[in-house]
């Protein structure tokens, strides 16, 4: 209980610290990208194609490009900015667990990514609602359930990162925008070691004719079923939360001029 009494405080520090940070400036600006674009392809382009303007701006562009990139701007800084900062033996040299300080920022961190991307997701639908076609039943939650998903699971992983690394923006934007890229759109059973395998599992319907008529991977049969991907996931969390815990306690941590 005293674990979670001090993770809860340091969660109010740190989510008010972020927020008004230019970190989440930055990623404000990156979530408004998807719903100005649907906007301006319903207005000036073809209002007709909601669902195919829905699955390449969703995919392709929210949940492939937006979602792991502001997970690892905000969520890179949950530990390296204490240590940044030197502020890290101000905390530990308290009567704190060391684990609350990674649990406390990684709730905030993940608090504020996921909002952000569920609020980009919405209003994406939004936007596509207002041309000629509806949106297909099902599309939107679905969108905005795998928004908030996976800026968990990127979230926890960067910052899993950060507790063992000094720079963990560097193997971050190598993991996000590399090897998750090349693995998640190469066709085959190895986009399962992916994490937008899972997302595109919970994003995509498989009545829907426009995810046929797509990329090769978009091929819903090698797809999960929303639920067992939502579970897969919560496990990859489940275990990046308890490694990063264990891993803050034990490791000392040093301070360079």
């Amino acid at each position: 209980m005293e674990l979670l009494r001090q993770s809860a405080l340091l969660f109010r520090m740190h989510f008010g610290s972020i927020a008004r940070s230019k970190r989440a400036l930055v990623s404000l600006l990156l979530v408004a990208a998807p719903p100005i674009i649907g906007f301006l392809v319903v207005k000036f382009e073809d209002g007709d194609n909601v669902d195919e303007l829905m699955a390449a701006l969703g995919t392709m562009l929210l949940l492939q490009v937006i979602t792991p990139l502001i997970s690892l701007i905000v969520g890179s800084a949950a530990v390296t900015e204490e240590v940044e900062n030197r502020t890290i033996t101000y905390v530990f040299t308290r009567p704190i667990h060391r684990a609350a300080l990674f649990l406390g920022r990684w709730f905030a961190t993940v608090a504020l990514v996921c909002s952000l991307l569920v609020a980009s997701a919405a209003t994406l639908v939004f936007v596509c609602g207002l041309g000629d076609g509806e949106v297909p039943a099902g599309m939107g939650p679905r969108l905005l359930i795998a928004a908030g998903v996976g800026g968990a699971v990127y979230s926890t992983i960067f910052a899993l990162i950060g507790v063992f690394l000094r720079r963990p923006m560097i193997l971050g934007l190598g993991y996000a925008f590399a090897l998750e890229f090349l693995i998640a759109n190469i066709p085959g059973s190895a986009q399962t070691l992916s994490m937008q395998f899972y997302l595109r599992s919970i994003y995509v319907q498989k009545e829907l004719e426009v995810w046929d008529e797509g990329p090769d991977f978009l091929v819903v049969e090698e797809l999960f079923e929303p639920g067992m991907a939502a579970m897969r996931l919560a496990l990859i969390i489940a275990v990046a939360l308890v490694v990063g815990s264990v891993g803050i306690t034990r490791k000392q941590f040093v301070l360079t001029s």
